[in-house]
Formats: structure tokens, C-alpha cells, sequence
């Protein structure tokens, strides 16, 4: 039960789902919409880190719902990006940056990095395999 209540694990930066099992269980029936995925918000200006996580918070949630920040970004020690942790819509395309208005409603067009996307067999549309 304590590992089924965690819910997902990371194996090699990947999600990893952990469900409970039981004897009528069927496999590969449970449809997954979302995952946690890290995304780094590489040369995010600095002056949108000095809202700490709500500024990041209202960033991440263009992309999903925002779960957490790691270490680094916290604590402002890596400054080379944002790394965030957002729940992603697997329904929806990942976009290559966002664009918000800034203080002085200037658009500003950030650059996204996901480090790991979700494999889709195009056929069966499951996840975790492709249809080769």
C-alpha cells in the first residue's frame, strides 16, 4: 500500500506509474492522460525567479498544472534555467516555448526543454511503445 500511495516513481528520469493490482485486473486498460514531467526554462530572466514560486508557478501552469520546483531553482544556485516539475496533458502538443506579457507588457517568448517525452504507439494510442 505505502508504494501504491506514492503513486509515481522515477526510474532514468522517466515516470514510472506504480497502480494497485487485483485478480480482475485487466492490463494496458488504464488510460493515462497526464504525467509529471520536468521541464527546464532554459535563460529564464532573472527577475522572474524573484517571485519565487508563484512567479514560476504562473509560468509552469501555460504548460500544465506545476507540482514543484527542484533544489537549484529554489534556492537560486543554477541560474542557467528553471527547472519545474508540471503535471503535462498528454492530449495536448508540446510547444517548443511560451509567450506571456511581461510587467510592461512586452511579450517575451520563452524557450522550453522537456527532458523526456512520453512515446505513443500511433495505432493503439498507448503509451510507452511505438508501434515498430
Amino acid at each position: 500500500m505505502e508504494v501504491v500511495q506514492k503513486g509515481i516513481y522515477y526510474f532514468d528520469r522517466k515516470p514510472f506509474v506504480a497502480k494497485p493490482w487485483n485478480e480482475e485486473m485487466e492490463i494496458n486498460t488504464v488510460k493515462i492522460f497526464s504525467l509529471p514531467i520536468w521541464v527546464q526554462l532554459p535563460g529564464l530572466y532573472i527577475k522572474y525567479w524573484g517571485g519565487g514560486a508563484d512567479s514560476l508557478s504562473k509560468i509552469g501552469s501555460m504548460l500544465g498544472i506545476p507540482i514543484k520546483m527542484d533544489r537549484y531553482t529554489v534556492e537560486k544556485s543554477m541560474l542557467r534555467y528553471a527547472r519545474l516539475l508540471i503535471d503535462i496533458n498528454l492530449g495536448d502538443d508540446s510547444p517548443n516555448y511560451i509567450e506571456f506579457a511581461n510587467d510592461k507588457d512586452v511579450l517575451v517568448r520563452q524557450p522550453i526543454t522537456y527532458e523526456w517525452k512520453p512515446i505513443q504507439c500511433t495505432p493503439c494510442k498507448m503509451y510507452g511503445h511505438t508501434a515498430e
